[in-house]
């Protein structure tokens, strides 16, 4: 059961080694875009993503704010205009705040969630481009061109979008500004001057946010590298444990490892205040049987019997070879009697059994010595071994292939 169960975890080892080689590639390629492949940028998401719409709340919402902080000058234009352009500021700055919260407060689909803030973005430069429209004034005008130029320079550099989408985004407001600016009333010098620096800032802002995401994802990568390599190596130190505590033939606990683990058992009867059993097992005549059939038949025996021992006990018990054919269960939360019913079922599912090594039923044979911890005990592994020993002298020499209880370890009697 241990061992399959062994096995199935380095079987889940190989996609984080995958994964790890996926990463290491894309940080000595990265994209132009800054896209990462489908299951890297996955998990990138899932990593980053909660602190990233985090952030996108707080500065998107300060977008709006900020832009709805502008109405002051707003109330100063002239009467005529001046209801509409208050409008236009307010449906954007509250679309604004609002869309920021819409898009970090629910589960959106990270390519729902770009997709939105690039939305708001074009929102909110169509708003000053409506604006640009409609006042008359020259410097006006170039007010609010000076506006969309800040609405794209935060946008870009400072709203935690990805690259790409601001890329789409930031170019498509460029696209209608320059085309508005073409057949704007301003002079050719001036259309031609705001368009230039527009095209620039634009340029710089995007080259600038290139940098820095670009610098977020391989700092993100080499983090990313670092712990799998990280898990990998307790993963390959835990299945080295693995190997070096278990037996080569039967695949249960060596003797090592079964000491180990029958320490920790103690200690948790002892905390917890729950019985410990401990049955140990010795096939009867082992060394006729290997001398009648040879050791290679033996070992199929040694393996039979660790099956059969194996599918009496559950998931919490551990059992180990701990000689040559000497097998060892410790039973977690199991009272003498109940580990005596144990021992008795595994007794005769051996007897019973057909082994290779043998040409009958009952050929193979095994006695038992059983002892047991009440709740709360405290005492040596040592000590509790000698006393299931102790029965299984008493098994073997009443006549072999029985099961021998011993009376229960009490607190504080130190030995039996």
């Amino acid at each position: 059961m241990k061992v399959a169960s062994a096995a199935l975890a380095d079987g889940a080892r190989e996609p984080e080694r995958e994964l790890r080689d996926i990463a290491e590639l894309a940080l000595a390629r990265p994209s132009l875009l800054l896209k990462f492949p489908d299951r890297l940028e996955a998990r990138f998401e899932a990593d980053t993503g909660a602190a990233r719409r985090l952030s996108l709340r707080r500065l998107g919402t300060t977008a709006g704010l900020m832009y709805g902080v502008f109405l002051c000058t707003d109330v100063q234009l002239p009467q005529d205009i001046r209801p509409a352009v208050i409008f236009l500021r307010l449906v954007a700055s509250v679309l604004l705040v609002a869309g920021f919260q819409v898009s970090t407060r629910r589960p959106l689909a990270a390519w729902a969630r770009e997709g939105l803030n690039a939305a708001m973005l074009l929102m909110t430069s169509c708003a000053s481009l409506a604006m640009f429209e409609i006042e008359p004034d020259s410097l006006d005008k170039a007010i609010q061109i000076c506006s969309i130029n800040g609405i794209i320079f935060y946008g870009v550099l400072v709203v935690p979008s990805l690259f790409r989408t601001m890329l789409f985004a930031a170019w498509a407001t460029e696209g209608v500004v320059q085309a508005l600016l073409l057949t704007s009333p301003l002079s050719w010098h001036a259309r031609l001057g705001f368009g230039m620096v527009m095209v620039f800032m634009l340029t710089m802002s995007l080259i600038t946010a290139h940098r820095m995401e670009r610098q977020a994802r391989r700092d993100y990568l080499r983090n990313l590298i670092e712990s799998l390599r990280y898990a990998n190596l307790l993963s390959d130190a835990d299945s080295l444990r693995r190997k070096v505590e278990r037996d080569a033939l039967t695949g249960l606990l060596n003797r090592a490892g079964f000491d180990a683990h029958l320490q920790k058992a103690i200690d948790d009867c002892r905390q917890n205040a729950v019985p410990l059993g401990l049955i140990l097992i010795d096939i009867d005549f082992f060394k006729s049987l290997n001398d009648r059939f040879g050791h290679i038949h033996g070992d199929e025996c040694l393996r039979e019997i660790a099956r059969i021992i194996r599918a009496e006990v559950r998931g919490e018990d551990f059992v180990g070879r701990y000689g040559g054919e000497e097998f060892v269960v410790v039973l977690r939360g199991q009272d003498l009697a109940a580990c005596t019913r144990l021992a008795e079922r595994v007794r005769r599912a051996i007897e019973a059994a057909a082994m290779e090594a043998a040409t009958q039923p009952g050929c193979v044979t095994a006695s038992f010595g059983v002892a047991s911890l009440v709740p709360g005990a405290d005492c040596l592994p040592e000590t509790l071994f000698r006393l299931a020993d102790r029965q299984l002298y008493i098994a073997k020499h009443g006549g072999r292939n029985q099961v021998a209880p011993a009376m229960e370890l009490a607190p504080g009697t130190g030995v039996f």
